[in-house]
Formats: structure tokens, sequence, C-alpha cells
């Protein structure tokens, strides 16, 4: 503040009142609270030395579970979206008079409840049926038979089904293998899903005769 008004008048005052600055810049440092957004790659300038993090976060994939037939399915837990490799436990729970016959899609089997991690973007069948279908066979083929008692062309869920396997001449009964174990040639199977029965026999061997000791043979 001055009381001169005209630039020569001022001029002394400016000068006398001026005084150098000396200044020393040292090396630039990082800010905090910096963003370099979410683009991949992104373009940075170095002006010093900096800081930077990246932060990752679980990619996130959907699972989609639908019924055919009578039935629901539930998802525990009931999500919209999951982690990568994160596991999810399916229940189907089939209406009254229905069967859970099975999975398909992303996933397979009769497991109920079943477990599924998910890796992607997944679709999952729950398929329910009123009425299922008795399979056999016989192996060899032509060492005997297998029959149903009733025999029908169709079973409902539940219904119990007689399973008789008989020898043919020359072989023998053994075991059971795929939807029934065992080695008794007539058990109940239990009506649950599609079934398929093998009877498997074995052939004969021939017969050992056993003569007392001294008689000429």
């Amino acid at each position: 503040v001055m009381d001169e008004v005209t630039f020569d008048g001022a001029k002394p005052v400016i000068y006398n009142a001026y005084k150098p600055i000396t200044t020393a810049v040292g090396a630039a440092e990082a800010r905090a609270g910096a963003d370099l957004g979410t683009t991949n790659p992104v373009n940075f300038t170095i002006t010093g030395q900096h800081t930077i993090t990246a932060y990752f976060k679980p990619v996130q994939f959907t699972l989609n579970v639908t019924a055919s037939g009578q039935g629901s399915v539930t998802k525990s837990p009931n999500k919209a979206t999951y982690d990568y490799n994160e596991a999810v436990m399916l229940t189907a729970n089939p209406a009254a008079g229905w069967a859970f016959a099975g999975w398909s899609g992303d996933l397979t089997g009769m497991a109920n409840p079943a477990t599924v991690n998910v890796t992607k973007n997944m679709n999952i069948t729950a398929t329910f049926a009123q009425s299922f279908t008795i399979t056999t066979s016989a192996s060899p083929a032509g060492g005997g038979a297998v029959a149903l008692s009733p025999n029908k062309a169709t079973y409902a869920p539940g219904e119990q089904v007689q399973v008789t396997a008989t020898a043919n001449s020359g072989y023998s009964f053994t075991n059971w293998s795929g939807d029934l174990s065992g080695t008794s040639p007539t058990v109940e199977l239990t009506v649950a899903r599609n079934h398929n029965v093998t009877a498997t026999f074995v052939q004969g061997t021939g017969y050992k005769i056993y003569l007392p000791v001294g008689i000429d043979r």
C-alpha cells in the first residue's frame, strides 16, 4: 500500500520492496487417493515416485435351474450370481404323484440333493416323471432270462416290482448289476426312476464223479 499514483513515483517503492526468493524442488511423491479408473490396460505418465495398487474381485456367474415336469428345485445359497468355484447345493422337490428322474445340462446323475461348483454361467434341468420303465438284460444273452412281476410297459414311482432271474440249461445265475445288486435270483425293486437291470449267468463246467477206492475205473 502506497500513496503514489504515478508509475514513476511508485517505481522506487516497488523496487525497494522486491526481494529474490530461492526455492528447492524435491522428488515428486504419490498423491493419496489417486485413481486411475477401471480401464485395463491404462496409460500412466511417470512424474516421480509412485505407488500403484491394482484391485481384483471374483468373477461372478449365474446358475439357472429349471424343472421339467411337476416339481421345483431349491438352491442353497440362493443368489443371483456366484463367485468362481462357489459350491451350491441343489434339491429337487417333486410334486405329489411325481418322482425325481435325474439332472441334465451342466449337472448329470440321480443324486438328490446334489452339489455343483459354479465355474461358468450354468444351466441345469431337474426332470420329474409320473411313470418309469424297467429295462432288463442277461449276460451272456443265452445264459438265461429275467422276468418282471407285474410285467408292464411303465411303472408308477414307488411301485414294487419282483425281478426274477432264470438260468438256461447248462448255466447258473451268479449276480445282479446295474440298478440291482446281490446274488439272490429273486429280488424286489422299488421304482424310483428309469431302471436298467442285468442278470449275469455263468456256464457250467461239468461234474466230478468220485469212486470208492479199489473199484476198477
